[in-house]
């Protein structure tokens, strides 16, 4: 029934461990019934985001039969909606590019800018940005990108444009709490900002510690005896200033490609 799902969605959200959120997605793959649009997308954001978990030969195959399973579950309205969320296709091949510094942009200057709130520009030269800045490396839109953070799928029907500029030039002013980092100051002062890392358990003397979202399989191993503080970390992994390499028309093309 609809209270078990969202509760089975909401335990899964909770964690960040790659296996228990591996196994609600499993346990879920055949409910057929009392799906709500955003109960579904959360459940193929979390799909999708099982491209970066790590494991043997057998995991792709693994995760790839749940993915058949659940478009079997599928009726033709919902598989228009998320038959390509669900299937993997090759990244995309345009390549990340060095690109000129434009000018400072300021949230404030866009959200005042009625052509950038409001206009319509070329969605195909957007696709191609949202590759020549990087930002397929961490988002998802459709079946393009990587799942290290939200996926952009639908971040238009969520949010408006103001929203989704302010998230995009102070990314850490807020964090969801499935995305966000820990921060371990060592007693040596050290600081170290990362994602907790499948493997090992809390029996482990070691923390295993993602550090770098370019590079999930870059690992860094804290020795839990040396940890003065653990917190979680005030910065998002989105760096600021992605907007500056971006003209005016770029950025109205940008938002018009991830309308959808």
């Amino acid at each position: 029934d609809l209270p078990a799902l969202t509760a089975t969605l909401d335990r899964m959200n909770a964690t960040t461990n790659q296996n228990q959120r591996m196994h609600f997605i499993y346990v879920l793959r055949n409910k057929r019934s009392e799906w709500t649009k955003p109960l579904r997308q959360d459940y193929f954001t979390a799909l999708a985001e099982t491209n970066e978990y790590l494991g043997g030969q057998g995991m792709p195959d693994f995760i790839d039969k749940i993915r058949q399973e659940v478009l079997a579950t599928l009726n033709a309205e919902e598989k228009k909606l998320y038959a390509k969320v669900a299937v993997v296709q090759e990244a995309d091949t345009i390549a990340t590019t060095k690109r000129e510094f434009v000018k400072k942009w300021t949230f404030e200057e866009l959200s005042r800018s009625e052509q950038i709130l409001k206009g319509a520009g070329n969605a195909e030269r957007g696709r191609r940005l949202f590759a020549e800045t990087s930002c397929n490396q961490c988002h998802r839109f459709q079946n393009r990108g990587r799942s290290v953070g939200p996926d952009l799928t639908f971040v238009t029907s969520r949010f408006g444009r103001v929203d989704l500029l302010r998230s995009i030039v102070h990314p850490s002013e807020v964090i969801a709490e499935k995305y966000r980092s820990l921060q371990i100051v060592t007693v040596d002062g050290n600081i170290i900002n990362g994602r907790p890392a499948p493997g090992g358990d809390y029996r482990s003397p070691l923390l295993r510690l993602a550090t770098d979202p370019l590079n999930l399989r870059k690992i860094v191993e804290i020795n839990k005896e040396d940890i003065e503080i653990q917190q979680p970390s005030p910065n998002s992994w989105m760096p600021t200033g992605l907007m500056d390499t971006l003209t005016e028309s770029e950025i109205i093309d940008l938002l018009t490609f991830l309308d959808g």
